[in-house]
């Protein structure tokens, strides 16, 4: 049995020294959301906000699932793919060396690749999303780790500028229609006044004209509310603030992830133990049946 053990443990032992190490970085990030929510005003602008398409509103650029799947999008793959530590002018597409020469095949094998190769767990308590990459050397495993939260970023300012044109667009459309109804009111207002220039001012004109006039100043405010958050979109479409906080950058680990080379010279002595024992008392019992 102790043979079997010391054949079995030097065998994994030396196979194991045949399989690469692998380093493994990780990042951990938070969303920064700013946007601002139209649906917590009160009044007609509300009830505008309510038309918006989900997709525009607030909030759901913020959440650590959101930063999950952007981070794991083709797009933001492809950018890791061609980004390249400040110490080398190599990419990580060069660095993987796929052995591929069609250019579709390689792009859409080193995708797999770099899928395959990072984990990412979003924690919905803490907002906090940790992003893990592994290479066979430990300084590309921490550059490709932050070139992962680098084009995370990047894709997030892009939906960024585009959901604030969208919603740019919108608030125009709207801001248009209430510059229509205050002209409106107001031309009411005024054609009033003149029909009743000549009549002496009774309790039903005074609050006919009441009426009218606070149909001009809810007309007017809204008209002003939308004229702020039109340029507030405006101005997110140009913003270039950073969409994530970095709480934890990757750094070259020390030790190596896999493969873990003293357990599985463990399992294999032990492994190889239990089998040649199976073995031994399988034969005497086979003997002690002869006999």
């Amino acid at each position: 049995m102790v043979r079997a053990a010391l054949a079995a443990g030097l065998v994994a032992a030396a196979g194991s020294l045949l399989i690469k190490n692998q380093f493994s970085s990780t990042a951990r990030f938070t969303l920064v959301s700013d946007e601002f929510d139209a649906t917590q005003l009160l009044g007609g602008l509300a009830a505008i906000a309510g038309r918006v398409s989900p997709g525009l509103r607030a909030g759901g650029g913020g959440t650590p699932d959101f930063g999950k799947a952007v981070a794991t999008m083709e797009s933001t793959l492809e950018l890791v793919l061609r980004s390249h530590p400040s110490w080398t002018d190599s990419t990580v597409l060069v660095h993987l060396d796929l052995g591929l020469k069609d250019s579709l095949r390689l792009m859409e094998r080193a995708r797999k690749e770099l899928s395959d190769r990072v984990g990412i767990t979003a924690d919905i308590n803490t907002g906090v999303v940790s992003l893990t990459y592994w290479d066979h050397d430990r300084y590309w495993s921490a550059a490709t780790a932050g070139a992962f939260v680098t084009a995370t970023d990047s894709v997030l300012r892009l939906s960024r500028r585009s959901r604030a044109a969208a919603l740019e667009r919108f608030l125009t459309e709207q801001l248009r229609a209430a510059s229509d109804t205050v002209d409106v009111t107001e031309e009411k207002l005024l054609t009033f006044n003149i029909r009743n220039r000549l009549i002496q001012q009774s309790p039903a004109l005074t609050l006919q004209a009441a009426r009218l006039q606070r149909e001009i100043d809810a007309a007017q405010s809204l008209f002003s509310s939308l004229q702020q958050q039109a340029a507030t979109a405006r101005l997110r479409e140009v913003q270039n603030t950073p969409t994530l906080s970095l709480l934890d950058p990757a750094r070259p680990p020390y030790k190596k992830s896999w493969p873990p080379r003293t357990i599985l010279t463990l399992l294999a002595m032990t492994l190889a133990s239990a089998l040649r024992l199976a073995w031994l008392t399988r034969r005497d019992l086979v003997n002690l049946v002869i006999n």
